[in-house]
Parts: C-alpha cells; structure tokens; sequence
C-alpha cells in the first residue's frame, strides 16, 4: 500500500468511527431522555 493510500484509508477509518461513536451518543441520550420522561 502506498503512503498515501494509507493516509486516504486512516481518514476513513477516522471518519467511521466517529459517526459510529456520535450514533452511539445520540441513542444514549435519547435514551436517558425518554426515561425521564415516565
């Protein structure tokens, strides 16, 4: 794999894992919210 394949593959990887983690986020806090609710 050349440099800069890797660099473009790194930033992907990035870019997944965040949206995984703000998905994450936002299901827990909807979550706590609908909880606090009853």
């Amino acid at each position: 794999m050349s440099r800069w394949m890797f660099c473009v593959w790194k930033q992907n990887m990035l870019k997944d894992n965040y949206k995984k983690v703000e998905t994450k986020d936002l299901h827990t806090s909807l979550r706590d919210l609908t909880k606090d609710e009853r």
